[in-house]
């Protein structure tokens, strides 16, 4: 895989199309270091939990037959967009449930912790965008 140019306002695009099993968020995030991996550490180490945090969270949260995600990077001069999408009813960002779990439920406070601005989008599955800015 490899970001091709655009026609768009993005420089360049990639998707890819994650397996529903547990390589997904290690292969979310060696896409992400293979594709942008140019980009300086910082930025690609945000970019790459991202990516994983949300890829886990589909994997973990999503109510559709076939959990399976679909990663897309963005780039623009200005930020670097990351969407995460699956075939799931989706959510309300405003009503997280509390985990009992000390090891999980902490994907989107990452999200919140490190994404420049996120947001949900429901229509015809569930789209999480998040944007870094450069």
């Amino acid at each position: 895989m490899s970001l091709s140019p655009c026609t768009t306002g993005d420089l360049a695009r990639a998707e890819l199309q994650l397996p529903a099993d547990l390589t997904a968020p290690a292969l979310a995030r060696h896409t992400v270091q293979d594709l942008l991996g140019s980009l300086p550490a910082p930025m690609l180490a945000r970019l790459s939990l991202v990516a994983s945090e949300l890829v886990t969270n589909v994997l973990r949260h999503c109510s559709a037959t076939d959990p399976a995600a679909t990663l897309t990077l963005a780039l623009a001069t200005d930020r670097i967009t990351l969407t995460v999408a699956d075939a799931g009813a989706g959510f309300d960002p405003g009503d997280r449930p509390e985990s009992d779990d000390p090891a999980g439920g902490w994907g989107l406070q990452v999200l919140d912790a490190i994404a420049d601005r996120w947001w949900v989008e429901r229509k015809g599955g569930t789209r999480v965008i998040c944007e870094i800015d450069r």
